[in-house]
């Protein structure tokens, strides 16, 4: 819906997500009703939003080539990836500032969860610079595939760690 808009402006995407990251990570320490809390902000904070693009993203490099689906998101995959990134950030720093301040109030599966997000922050910062094309041309191309089939790691690790986000729902 947003391919070619995305595609030719993404740095305007990329500062407006960021600006939307940092005003509801910021928003976090305001009181305000619940249902905006949650129904709102929390597809933010909660990396909801982010998570769904790097979905669209995997499935985009997963399904069969040509596909009438397919072929639009493969256009805008990195984009979709940096910015997805920018947003999953987000949901990292509002759950971080716990994890730093109130270790102690964290259950064994939402400690291993942010444990296992630590790790994908590491993967997920490597693949979005690379995902930047300035980056990408100054990589070798077979370097540069080398180092994005990580992001099966990161899916995986994905998996694992909103299940163990999950658990006791």
């Amino acid at each position: 819906f947003l391919k070619d808009s995305l595609k030719k402006y993404a740095n305007i995407f990329y500062i407006g997500v960021a600006v939307i990251s940092i005003a509801v990570f910021l928003l976090e320490f305001l009181s305000m009703p619940l249902f905006v809390k949650n129904n709102i902000l929390g597809i933010f904070a909660k990396g909801s939003l982010g998570t769904a693009m790097f979905v669209a993203v995997m499935y985009a490099g997963a399904l069969p080539k040509g596909s009438k689906l397919i072929a639009p998101l493969m256009k805008i995959r990195g984009e979709l990836s940096i910015t997805a990134a920018i947003l999953v950030l987000c949901h990292n720093f509002t759950y971080f500032r716990m994890l730093f301040t109130k270790t102690s109030l964290l259950s064994a599966t939402q400690l291993a969860a942010a444990v296992i997000s630590l790790v994908l922050i590491a993967i997920m910062l490597v693949l979005t610079v690379t995902s930047f094309p300035s980056v990408r041309k100054k990589m070798q191309a077979k370097k540069w595939k080398q180092l994005q089939r990580t992001a099966y790691v990161f899916y995986g690790l994905m998996y694992v760690h909103i299940m163990l986000i999950n658990i006791p729902y």
